[in-house]
């Protein structure tokens, strides 16, 4: 994915280091290029981006569509009961 200069840092919503974590553990246990993600909960798709520039194909999942990358996007109502 290419860097748009004047990009925004997007918002994390998450304990420092956290996307950190997720991120090596990813690449710790799946070799394969391109390995498909799942980010549920995406919020601002912080995570997702983060994933998307370590190789991963992710599909981003939330109640709105909060960002404008270049991902496959679910809307989910977690929330709801009949989920």
């Amino acid at each position: 994915m290419v860097s748009r200069a004047n990009e925004q840092p997007l918002l994390v919503r998450a304990l420092d280091g956290a996307h950190d974590l997720v991120v090596a553990t990813a690449l710790r246990y799946v070799s394969s290029p391109g390995a498909r993600g799942l980010d549920l909960g995406a919020g601002s798709g912080a995570l997702t981006k983060r994933l998307q520039n370590a190789g991963f194909r992710i599909t981003a999942a939330d109640i709105s569509n909060y960002f404008r990358l270049e991902t496959e996007f679910l809307q989910v109502d977690f929330n709801d009961p009949a989920f």
